[in-house]
């Protein structure tokens, strides 16, 4: 882990490692400071909660909140810990002082570069130039008519006129597509920074810069390989090619094959409605046959002991009509 700082509390240190953002204290350095022994330390952070330390509990490794759990709420022989602990919380929630680079248009002369100067709190020009201090000099005579001097925010150092002009040409897409773009003084290539702010609009220009400073390799630093050597790792690209084109065509009847199986399984699913659907309705009729104790439909619903059959004309009925039926069809008393 990087070193972030190293923090005093009287004649002890503890060295403090991670980022500024999200900073971590070894622990075993930070009981020593405040006092405590290692055994008791171990145990200590055993009983940490998770966001209170870094990674496993036995790598002893505390957050910032962890630090200040254990100065505020574990029993140690350094009272004056306290009130350090507070300036410590206060300094890594803050965001670390940074150096201001000051860019002097002379340190540009015949380079290739693109350049923001500042013209007021929300406007800025943009442009790019291949000898800054000229330019420098024909913005300030410019802009004097206005009562404006401008100010250089930054200089970027371009590796030739071909990236400079891509960086340039970006910037103007940029500022336009986020409605920044404005026309004063008398020259385009202004931005209104109100909207999206200074410190943005600088990170983009950086990142474009840092975009373009990827070169394409030139033709002479290609070592120069043997002609079958070429022709040996040719033939394995080839191979390859025709192992994963074989892998795709496989993938792809397998789908289809999974397809196939579908609409056949849907099929089947229907026919079996279709067919159920038949059923539910000879046993509606029967049901609405029995309700209505009419002898000529049929009844097969009925239990078998609960059937009976004519002599005379060998029908089926239900045993509780057969007296009837056979007085009425055959007057048989």
């Amino acid at each position: 882990m990087n070193e972030v700082a190293v923090e005093t509390l009287g004649t002890s240190s503890v060295k403090v490692v991670g980022t500024w953002d999200s900073p971590i204290f070894p622990s075993e350095e930070f009981g020593r400071l405040l006092g405590i022994p290692r055994a008791k330390i171990i145990s200590i952070v055993r009983g940490f909660e998770n966001d209170e330390v870094v990674g496993k509990k036995e790598d002893g490794l505390l957050t910032l909140m962890g630090a200040v759990k254990m100065v505020f709420q574990v029993k140690h022989s350094k009272p004056e810990a306290r009130e350090w602990m507070l300036g410590l919380v206060k300094k890594y929630r803050s965001p670390p002082e940074k150096s201001i680079v000051i860019y002097d248009p002379n340190d540009f002369k015949n380079e290739s570069c693109v350049y923001l100067l500042k013209l007021s709190d929300t406007v800025c020009k943009f442009g790019q130039t291949e000898d800054m201090p000229r330019r420098m000099t024909e913005h300030t005579t410019h802009f004097a008519k206005y009562n404006v001097v401008p100010s250089v925010i930054k200089i970027w150092k371009c590796s030739d006129s071909k990236q400079m002009k891509k960086v340039e040409t970006s910037i103007k897409s940029y500022a336009k597509a986020e409605n920044m773009k404005i026309i004063d003084y008398g020259i385009t290539e202004l931005v209104n920074i109100e909207k999206n702010g200074l410190v943005n609009f600088v990170e983009v220009i950086d990142k474009y810069v840092s975009f373009g400073k990827i070169k394409t390799i030139k033709e002479d630093s290609v070592p120069k390989l043997d002609f079958m050597e070429c022709k040996l790792q040719l033939a394995e690209c080839e191979k390859k090619l025709l192992v994963l084109q074989k892998e795709y065509a496989e993938l792809l009847a397998k789908s289809k094959e999974s397809e196939l199986q579908l609409i056949k399984t849907k099929q089947e699913l229907q026919i079996k409605i279709l067919e159920t659907d038949r059923v539910k309705e000879e046993y509606q009729r029967n049901i609405q046959c029995l309700q209505k104790k009419n002898p000529q439909e049929p009844v097969a619903a009925l239990p078998a002991p609960n059937r009976a059959v004519c002599n005379v004309c060998k029908k089926e009925f239900a045993k509780s009509y057969l007296k009837t039926h056979l007085y009425k069809a055959h007057d048989i008393k």
